[in-house]
């Protein structure tokens, strides 16, 4: 690539930084435990061939000219314009014909591990699972969450665990639910979230959450630990229990605080970090809100 060389700035698109910044992040990338996301600059013109792969490329197009693309088998006729997103399905071989460089953000994930995540999260069978070929769609979900992938691109900080599994259960789920026929085959098999299998999964995570209140379990680690994904994990909790994951673990704590309270002589200090809160303010406005009444006065009227 030349140096210096620049792509035309997204029009309407203010939320990117200036092409002139993109010299220095052509090579950043992420990887999670699933997908892999990159920004790349194209600046040559001509025919751009790419071999088929075993994963599938959600291609988000930010910025220079429109991209004709041609496979073997045909000239699609239609372009991919800034702005717009494409999906390339595995195994699919293609070439791209560019008039002008080209400024995208490509989020990789490889067939298996898309297949194996939408059997876990959303019960089907992965062998029925069938990946649209996408050119020019509009995709308000990977316009919005564009920026905040920049941002993990550009940072020369080392991504945490938990910014990672974010992304990954989300853009996931999205390319899942938008570019493939997971909705149709959810639409034709039995709903499964308030079965057996369903009830088990809930009956073990209260256990595992009652058993560790003094710790923070993610709903990530909590679904790899029984088995299931977060999304379905945190659907079939809500449909059994009546309350998300989060406010299952604030009411029992309040509940833990509440019989320490009443049966103990121990410090409110010792109490919050044994049920989870932080620090002693933490339990305090947390109770607050949930009982209506301070911790300290609340003991001092149930012990009369």
């Amino acid at each position: 690539m030349t140096a210096g060389a620049s792509i035309p700035k997204p029009n309407g698109h203010d939320c990117f930084r200036d092409a002139a910044a993109v010299q220095t992040e052509v090579l950043q990338s992420f990887e999670g435990r699933r997908l892999r996301a990159s920004r790349l600059v194209r600046r040559t013109v001509g025919i751009v061939a790419t071999e088929s792969r075993q994963t599938h490329s959600l291609i988000f197009h930010m910025g220079g000219g429109t991209a004709y693309r041609h496979d073997g088998r045909r000239r699609t006729g239609r372009a991919n314009h800034p702005g717009t997103t494409t999906l390339v399905p595995a195994h699919l071989a293609s070439a791209w014909d560019l008039s002008e460089g080209i400024d995208l953000l490509q989020v990789q994930i490889e067939d298996s591990r898309l297949r194996r995540f939408a059997s876990r999260e959303f019960d089907i069978d992965p062998d029925r699972l069938e990946m649209h070929d996408l050119i020019d769609v509009a995709d308000p979900f990977m316009r919005d969450i564009a920026p905040a992938i920049l941002r993990q691109l550009s940072t020369s900080r080392r991504h945490s665990d938990a910014v990672l599994d974010n992304f990954d259960t989300v853009l996931s789920s999205h390319i899942l639910r938008t570019y493939s026929n997971l909705p149709d085959i959810a639409s034709t098999q039995p709903d499964k979230t308030r079965g057996n299998v369903a009830r088990e999964a809930v009956r073990r995570a209260r256990d595992i959450l009652l058993d560790n209140l003094d710790k923070n379990i993610s709903a990530t680690k909590l679904a790899d630990e029984i088995g299931i994904g977060p999304f379905r994990l945190m659907r079939c909790f809500k449909a059994e229990m009546g309350v998300s994951l989060h406010r299952f673990v604030i009411e029992s704590r309040v509940a833990l605080v509440r019989d320490r309270l009443l049966q103990t002589d121990a410090p409110l200090i010792q109490i919050a970090l044994d049920a989870g809160f932080a620090n002693q303010s933490h339990m305090t406005s947390t109770y607050t809100a949930v009982m209506g009444i301070t911790p300290g006065r609340h003991r001092r009227e149930m012990r009369g």
